[in-house]
C-alpha cells in the first residue's frame, strides 16, 4: 500500500470522520485559552511541577510542605515538556491539549463499544457535551489524564487487552491517589462484565493488576525514601482532608454527592434516565447486551465514588465523577433507543437535553453557596474582569500591601512561569486590619458571617461583571 493510499484510508475512516471535528474544536480552544493561567486546584499543581523544574529533576517527590501525597506523572511531564520546548503557558496548554485528544479518542472507542446496535454514532457528539468532561479540557490539572488512563482501562478489559489495562492502571494510580479507586472500580467492573459472560478472563490481565500494584508500592517506597513518608502526609493543611467524616458530615456529603449528578445541567440527563430505569424492574423488559454492561460498569463506578468520597472529609468536586457521567449519558442514549415506544419522544428529547447540558455553563450560585468553578466553562469570564481590577487599582494608587483577599489574584502573570520565582499574590484577608478586601465569586474560602460584614458594612469602591462571575474591592469604613 503506498503512503497516499495510507494516509487517505486513515482520513476517511469512521474514527476519523468523527475525531476531525472534536480534534479541530480542541485545537480552536487552545489558541483561544492560550493566556487562562494555572487555575484553582491545577495552582498547586503548578508549584510542584516547577519545584521539579528549578532543581533540575533531582527528584520526583516535591518537600512535604507542599506535597499532599499525591503521585508525580502530572507533574513531573509538566516539568519535562517545560524542559524540552521552554517554560510557558503555551507549552503548559500543548500538554493538556495532547492529553484531550488522547481521552477523546478513547472515549470514541468506549461510545462505539457501548452504544447499543441501533444507535448512531453521531450521539458521539451528543456524549461530549458533557460540562464538566468540557471544562477539563481547559483545566491544567490532573483530571484529564487521570481520565485517560480511565477510559483506557474500561476499553482494555472490553476488548481484553491486557497490556492496555496494565498501562492504564500504572498510570491511573501514578497520576493522582484517586487512581486507587480507578483501580478497585477498573478490577470490580472487570470481575462483574466476566460473571455476565460478557468478556473472557486470562492469567494476563491478572498480570495487569499485580503489575500496577508493584508500580504504586514503588512509588511509595520511593517516596518514602525521600521525604520519610508516602500517601498518608504529615503536612496539616492536607492531612486534615484524609480524616473520616464526623455524622454530620457524612449526611451533608450523601447531599453533595448526588448534587454532582444534577449539577451543571446533568439534571436533564439524571431525571428521565431514572424514570427509563424505573421501567426496567418489570420482568418482562430487559436490558440488551450493550445497556446492560453500561449499567453495570455505571453502577460500580457510583458505588466505588460513593464510598470512597462520602465518608472522609477531604473536598471533592464534580470532576472526580466524570467516568460515571460519561456511563450515564451513554446508557441514557442506548435506553431511549433501546425501547420502541421512544421513537417519537426522542426525536426532540435529544435537542432539548443538549441545550439543558450547555445551559449547565452558565449556572451560578449566590456567593453564600460553594461552586466547582473549574467544572464548568463558567470561570473563564473571571480572568478579563481580574485585569480590569488590577487595573483599576493601580490607575487609583491603592496600595496593593493594604488589600487582602482569598482569591489567587494575578495568576497570569505568575504562572507564565518566565518570571516563575517572583510571585505577588496579595496577602489573605483581616477584616479588622485591611484596609480594602478583594472578593470575588470564583472562591469558595470566605464565611458567610465575614461575607455579611463586608456586604453590610463595608464600602463598595469597585465592581466587575460577566455573566454572573464578579470581582468586587471592599473599603474598611473603620480605617
Amino acid at each position: 500500500m503506498s503512503f497516499l493510499k495510507f494516509l487517505k484510508k486513515i482520513v476517511v475512516s469512521e474514527k476519523a470522520k468523527y475525531l476531525f471535528p472534536i480534534y479541530l474544536y480542541l485545537i480552536i480552544e487552545y489558541f483561544l485559552t492560550l493566556d487562562i493561567p494555572f487555575f484553582w486546584d491545577a495552582l498547586s499543581k503548578f508549584w510542584r511541577a516547577n519545584w521539579i523544574f528549578e532543581n533540575n529533576f533531582s527528584s520526583f517527590i516535591v518537600p512535604s510542605t507542599m506535597n499532599s501525597g499525591h503521585p508525580p506523572l502530572w507533574i513531573t511531564s509538566l516539568a519535562l515538556i517545560w524542559k524540552i520546548f521552554g517554560r510557558s503557558l503555551w507549552v503548559s496548554r500543548l500538554l493538556l491539549l495532547l492529553v484531550t485528544m488522547g481521552v477523546f479518542y478513547q472515549l470514541f472507542i468506549l461510545a462505539k463499544s457501548l452504544f447499543a446496535k441501533n444507535v448512531s454514532m453521531l450521539l458521539f457528539f451528543f456524549i461530549c457535551l458533557e460540562p464538566t468532561l468540557l471544562a477539563q479540557t481547559t483545566s491544567l490539572n490532573n483530571d484529564m489524564l487521570l481520565l485517560f488512563f480511565t477510559l483506557l482501562g474500561c476499553n482494555a478489559i472490553l476488548k481484553n487487552k491486557s497490556l492496555l489495562l496494565a498501562i492504564a492502571l500504572a498510570g491511573a494510580l501514578l497520576t493522582n491517589l484517586r487512581g486507587v479507586y480507578i483501580f478497585f472500580a477498573l478490577g470490580i467492573c472487570h470481575w462483574v462484565l466476566y460473571r455476565n459472560h460478557y468478556i473472557k478472563s486470562s492469567k494476563t490481565q491478572l498480570f495487569a493488576y499485580v503489575s500496577g500494584l508493584i508500580t504504586f508500592l514503588l512509588f511509595a517506597i520511593y517516596q518514602y525514601h525521600e521525604i520519610g513518608w508516602a500517601i498518608i502526609t504529615k503536612q496539616t493543611n492536607f492531612a486534615k482532608h484524609r480524616e473520616v467524616a464526623t455524622f454530620q458530615s457524612i449526611a451533608k456529603n450523601v447531599l453533595v454527592y448526588i448534587k454532582f449528578y444534577l449539577d451543571f445541567g446533568r439534571v436533564f440527563i439524571i431525571v428521565p434516565l431514572s424514570i427509563l430505569l424505573l421501567k426496567y424492574r418489570k420482568q418482562a423488559i430487559r436490558f440488551n447486551g450493550e445497556t446492560h454492561k453500561t449499567f453495570l460498569m455505571l453502577i460500580v463506578f457510583v458505588i466505588v465514588f460513593f464510598f470512597g468520597i462520602v465518608p472522609f472529609s477531604n473536598p471533592a468536586g464534580p470532576r472526580y465523577l466524570m467516568i460515571a457521567y460519561i456511563l450515564a449519558m451513554i446508557l441514557f442514549v442506548n435506553l431511549f433507543y433501546d425501547e420502541k415506544n421512544q421513537i417519537n419522544i426522542k426525536k426532540w428529547l435529544i435537542p432539548v437535553v443538549s441545550i439543558g447540558l450547555i445551559s449547565g455553563h452558565f449556572w451560578i450560585y449566590p456567593p453564600k453557596i460553594a461552586q466547582a468553578w473549574d467544572s464548568s466553562f463558567a470561570h473563564l469570564n473571571y480572568f478579563s474582569i481580574e485585569k480590569k481590577m488590577l487595573k483599576y487599582i493601580d490607575n487609583h494608587n491603592i496600595p496593593k500591601g493594604q488589600i487582602g483577599t482569598y482569591v489567587r489574584i494575578n495568576t497570569t502573570e505568575n504562572t507564565a512561569l518566565e518570571n516563575s520565582a517572583n510571585f505577588s499574590y496579595f496577602p489573605y484577608p483581616d477584616i479588622n486590619k485591611d484596609k480594602y478586601i478583594i472578593m470575588s465569586n470564583i472562591e469558595n474560602t470566605m464565611t458567610d458571617e465575614t461575607l455579611d460584614i463586608i456586604f453590610k458594612t463595608w464600602s463598595l469602591k469597585q465592581e466587575y461583571s460577566q455573566l454572573g462571575v464578579f470581582i468586587a474591592l471592599y473599603e474598611n469604613p473603620n480605617l
